[in-house]
């Protein structure tokens, strides 16, 4: 690759890495050369990751037809699941996304809060189930 900017020199040098590594001094580093220990995330990169990450969830369930029915607000609660727990979790998830092609979202919130991921992310578990079954936001 011919070297044509500073942007060119630093890829060079640093390489491109989507995971994070260590550095040859030890220091957590991502991408071209960002030394993650000393430097960290400013507030925009970690909302353009978020929103990523939300955008990636969204777009994995945008197949599905119970998806495509639901309010937007119960569409949070099931994008926020799937943020956690990945698209492959919400598999898993067989009874909940019956009740749910059904619109029965007070059965498909039961089945959530009966599952592994509802005991160990209780309060998120709880909050999400929540707003799937009522279709409204937390006051909290």
């Amino acid at each position: 690759m011919p070297i044509r900017s500073v942007n060119d020199l630093s890829e060079l040098h640093e390489g491109r890495r989507g995971k994070p590594y260590l550095d040859t001094v030890g220091n957590v580093t991502i991408g071209v050369g960002r030394n993650l220990t000393a430097t960290g995330l400013s507030q925009s990169e970690i909302n353009i990751l978020k929103q990523n990450d939300i955008d990636v969830a969204r777009g994995a369930l945008a197949s599905f037809v119970w998806f495509q029915r639901m309010d937007e607000v119960r569409r949070a609660a099931i994008i926020d699941m799937v943020f956690n727990i990945g698209i492959g979790g919400i598999m898993e998830f067989k009874d909940m996304q019956v009740a749910l092609l059904k619109r029965d979202y007070k059965t498909a919130a039961a089945c959530g809060l009966q599952s592994k991921w509802a005991a160990e992310r209780s309060d998120r578990a709880l909050r999400d189930m929540s707003i799937l079954e009522t279709g409204e936001w937390p006051t909290e």
